[in-house]
């Protein structure tokens, strides 16, 4: 143990590879190769600044969406307009979510109303600045819901870029048997 300045409540200690502050008999902060682990709240007195970027969810949400047999979400930006011949004349597209900073794509998530697809398959590609991002993408078929995670940086972005969510699905695509009764919710992940 190191001196603390006279305080026996506090100690730092060497421990398995780690640097260890603690109070009482509690180990506080842990500091290792490459990790910092806090146990407890962390209370900042000013600003907190941190330079490795801090997560942002951005939700998309759409309820009561017309569904049908043909592919009413085919290829576009939350287009539910479908074939205006035969009714599905719907068109939902959300603003744009500008990005204040440098960053990447960290988790796409996909949830249906009833939490599953029960028929067909739902796909969600993130555009970045109206250009799909291949690596960015999740998808669902029957009975499932999905999340998929990123490694950082791999889907990156500039400062200024915006988001956007493309949903694909295919013909027969059905969250809900009543077909004027689709909803979701699509939450994308970003860290900067």
């Amino acid at each position: 143990m190191l001196p603390t300045g006279g305080d026996g409540s506090a100690y730092v200690k060497y421990s398995n590879g780690n640097v260890v502050v603690g109070a009482g008999s509690v180990d506080r902060l842990t500091v290792g190769n490459g990790t910092v682990t806090l146990a407890g709240e962390l209370s900042a007195s000013g600003d907190l600044n941190v330079g490795g970027g801090q997560m942002h969810d951005y939700d998309f949400v759409a309820y009561r969406v017309r569904q049908s047999s043909t592919p009413i979400m085919s290829s576009s930006i939350f287009d539910f307009s479908g074939t205006a011949a035969l009714g599905n004349s719907q068109r939902v597209v959300f603003t744009r979510v500008p990005l204040a900073k440098a960053g990447s794509v960290l988790a796409v998530s996909l949830l249906t109303q009833d939490c599953t697809v029960k028929s067909g398959s739902l796909s969600g590609t993130v555009l970045i600045d109206g250009t799909p991002n291949a690596n960015a993408w999740v998808g669902m078929h029957t009975g499932t819901i999905s999340t998929r995670r990123l490694t950082k940086d791999i889907a990156s972005f500039e400062a200024g870029s915006y988001l956007e969510l493309q949903l694909t699905a295919s013909s027969g695509y059905l969250t809900d048997t009543d077909p004027t009764s689709g909803s979701f919710i699509a939450i994308v992940t970003v860290e900067y």
